[in-house]
């Protein structure tokens, strides 16, 4: 899995990929300078790169998450981490919620 995202962010770096677009969602906060890319190697779950736009450019040097996309989990990271979620009690529910994921994936 590791090949090929740095791989996947190699060819961002060189402008060969484009990430797609995120939204504003409740749950996430406004994620729309941000882009994922979609990882896939047979026999692991699906990931994504969660990577966020700086200057109307995506940057490698901006990467928010990379995670096994279980439950939103790289999006939720992307909006705790961006601090895009602001209200207290989204940000607690958003929380609770990356423990939850994290736990089912063995990774407490």
């Amino acid at each position: 899995m590791l090949r090929e995202v740095f791989r996947l962010l190699k060819l961002l770096d060189g402008g060969a990929i484009s990430p797609t677009p995120l939204r504003d969602f409740g749950k996430t906060g406004d994620l729309t300078d941000c882009g994922k890319i979609v990882v896939i190697v047979d026999g692991e779950p699906e990931h994504r790169i969660v990577v966020r736009s700086v200057e109307g450019r995506f940057q490698v040097s901006e990467i928010v998450a990379v995670e096994d996309r279980t439950e939103d989990l790289p999006y939720l990271l992307a909006g705790v981490r961006l601090g895009r979620i602001t209200d207290p009690v989204r940000r607690s529910d958003a929380q609770r919620k990356l423990f939850r994921v994290r736990r089912m994936l063995g990774r407490d």
